[in-house]
């Protein structure tokens, strides 16, 4: 098996983002949202720091460890609160969770689980891809992306399917970190 074949196996592998899925689930499941009233966007901060706090620490499996620093999870609950809301994102959130708009409290948790396993899995991809790139030589690249536009061609946009491949070996990273949506997708299609 070439080093881009195992890659891919590893990539196509479900249990990289079902594993992380699975976890999140998990965090939402377990995290107490009834015993959350907001009032005031503190309290909501306040929730979103443990929030983040108890995804986080399920996601990579360190629960139980108490969180040591509230007001640095507190920051980046926000900064993804932004990403998941847009700039107003902080008053988005707190207007659905303290008026119980658009699924309230359990809504803006439910986002936020999604947007972290997001994240993780995006993270799990990119090592993956990268520790690919680290550990093979140029040549070996060209001729694996050369490889993967064959073998994938009828599945991809006509641009990456053009004598050479040329667009493939530009965008191969990329396109490495899609490839499980793309087999997701594929199997969704009942393709594979």
């Amino acid at each position: 098996m070439t080093k881009v074949q195992t890659l891919l196996k590893a990539l196509e592998s479900d249990r990289t983002m079902l594993d992380v899925q699975r976890r999140g689930d998990e965090a939402f499941n377990s995290f107490n949202i009834k015993s959350w009233k907001i009032k005031s966007r503190d309290q909501l901060l306040d929730c979103l720091s443990q929030f983040y706090w108890h995804v986080d620490s399920h996601i990579i499996d360190t629960k139980g460890m108490a969180n040591p620093d509230p007001d640095y999870t507190k920051a980046m609950a926000r900064d993804v609160v932004f990403k998941m809301y847009g700039d107003k994102g902080e008053k988005v959130a707190f207007d659905m969770a303290s008026q119980g708009i658009e699924g309230g409290l359990y809504r803006v948790l439910k986002d936020f689980t999604a947007a972290r396993v997001a994240y993780f899995t995006d993270n799990r991809l990119t090592a993956l891809v990268a520790t690919f790139f680290k550990d093979t030589s140029v040549e070996e690249q060209l001729k694996a992306a050369e490889d993967y536009a064959k073998e994938y061609a009828r599945f991809l946009p006509k641009e990456y399917s053009e004598p050479g491949a040329w667009d493939v070996k530009m965008h191969f990273f990329k396109i490495l970190m899609y490839h499980p949506h793309l087999i997701k997708r594929m199997r969704e299609m009942g393709k594979t």
